[in-house]
C-alpha cells in the first residue's frame, strides 16, 4: 500500500454516499436515535455486531490477532456505543467530533484519543475530506504493550493508569500531537502491517503498537487531557503540564510558584490536583521526593545525609520519620535490604 492512499482522501464510497445524502439537522454534530439502527441494517454492510450497543473484541478483532486497524467510513451515524476493548482514534486529515458520553471532543489533523473500555462513545466524521483510521486492541494486549511501557512511581504514569482504568465511566486520554512526521510514520508501519497475512505478523503488529505508544508518550505524555474524576463532563486541559512539571521539580517546586506558573489561585490549584490525583500537592511532594530517595538507596553508595538534601528536605529528623512511615525501614535498614537483594542475585 502507498502512503498517498493512506494519507490523503479517497472518493466517497456508496456507503458514505448514501449516508451523506440522508436528511440531517442544522447541528453540525449529532447523535442520531436508535432508530438509525435500522438503517445500517438495510444498507447490509455494516457488521451485525454494530447492531449491539455494548461490542465485544471477537466481533471485531479477528482470532489469533491482538490488534486490527480500520479507516473510519465518513458520514456514518454517530450511534454511542461502548466496548470491551481499547480504542486509539487518530485523525489524520480534516475534523471530526468525538462524543464521550455527550461531551463533544473536537479532534483536528495528528489528534489522538485513547479511548477506555466500556466508554459510551460516537464518532461523528461529516466531511469529504476527512480521513480517521481507528486502533482496536485487546484489553489484555493494551495492558502488556501500554501500560508495561509507563514507568514506575511517575504522577504521569498513575494519571493515564487512573484516566483508562479508574472507577469512573467517562475514561479516555487525549492527545492534542497535532501534525507529526514521526506519529505518523508509526502509524502507517502499523496499518500496512495489517493488511498484509505474512509470518510473525502478530508479534510485529504488537512491536509496531508498542513502538507508536512510546513515541506518542515521549513527546506528548504532557499534554494529555483526560476527563475529570469527579466532573464527568468537564476536563482540565493543564493536569498532564502541571504533574508533569511537578515530576520534574520535585526537589524545588512551591505550591506558590506551581499555581503562578500555571495562572491559578493556590486553592483553585489544590482542588485540581486533589481532583484529579486523590492527594494534596504536599502529599504529592512528599510521595515523589520518598520515592526518589529509595530509588537512590538501593541504586547508588551516596550517604544518606546527601540524598535528604539532593530530593529537597533540610530537616533530617523529618525525612526520616517520613521515611520510616512510608517504608517500615530506617533508610540504612532500606539500603541493606536491597543490597543483600543484589549480592543474593549475583551470586
Amino acid at each position: 500500500m502507498s502512503k498517498t492512499h493512506f494519507v490523503e482522501p479517497s472518493a466517497l464510497s456508496r456507503q458514505e454516499l448514501f449516508f451523506k445524502a440522508l436528511p440531517r439537522t442544522n447541528a453540525p454534530y449529532y447523535l442520531l436515535p436508535d432508530d438509525s439502527l435500522t438503517i445500517v441494517k438495510e444498507l447490509d454492510q455494516m457488521d451485525h455486531a454494530f447492531s449491539e450497543k455494548s461490542l465485544h473484541e471477537s466481533s471485531f478483532i479477528p482470532a489469533g490477532y491482538d490488534i486490527t486497524v480500520m479507516k473510519h467510513p465518513r458520514y456514518t451515524p454517530a450511534i454511542s456505543h461502548s466496548h470491551d476493548f481499547i480504542e486509539v482514534v487518530y485523525v489524520l486529515h480534516g475534523c471530526i467530533t468525538n462524543f464521550i458520553g455527550t461531551v463533544p471532543l473536537a479532534l483536528s489533523h495528528g489528534n489522538i484519543c485513547i479511548i477506555g473500555k466500556h466508554t459510551p462513545h460516537a464518532l461523528a466524521a461529516y466531511s469529504d475530506d476527512c480521513i480517521c483510521y481507528n486502533l482496536l486492541i485487546r484489553s489484555s494486549t493494551f495492558e502488556k504493550v501500554f501500560l508495561g511501557i509507563l514507568p514506575e512511581n511517575d504522577l504521569l504514569s498513575a494519571f493515564i493508569m487512573k484516566s483508562l482504568y479508574g472507577s469512573y465511566t467517562n475514561s479516555y486520554l487525549y492527545f492534542p500531537a497535532g501534525p507529526d512526521q514521526r506519529i505518523m510514520d508509526c502509524f502507517f508501519n502499523i496499518y500496512e502491517e495489517s493488511l498484509q497475512n505474512k509470518p510473525y505478523s502478530r508479534h510485529m503488529l504488537n512491536t509496531l503498537v508498542s513502538t507508536f505508544f512510546i513515541t506518542l508518550l515521549r513527546h506528548y505524555s504532557a499534554l494529555a487531557i483526560s476527563s475529570s474524576p469527579v466532573k464527568q463532563n468537564s476536563a482540565n486541559q493543564n493536569i498532564s503540564a502541571i504533574l508533569y512539571y511537578i515530576q520534574q521539580h520535585y526537589d524545588t517546586i512551591t505550591m506558590k510558584k506551581l499555581a503562578s506558573l500555571f495562572h491559578y489561585s493556590e486553592r483553585h490549584l489544590g482542588r485540581i490536583l486533589r481532583e484529579y490525583t486523590n492527594c494534596s500537592f504536599k502529599d504529592l511532594i512528599h510521595q515523589l521526593r520518598l520515592s526518589k530517595a529509595a530509588e537512590m538507596l538501593k541504586n547508588t553508595e551516596l550517604p544518606v545525609t546527601d540524598i535528604i538534601t539532593d530530593i529537597g528536605y533540610t530537616d533530617y529528623g523529618f525525612f526520616y520519620r517520613l521515611f520510616k512511615s512510608e517504608y517500615h525501614l530506617t533508610p540504612a535498614e532500606y539500603r541493606k535490604k536491597y543490597a543483600c537483594k543484589r549480592g543474593s542475585s549475583e551470586t
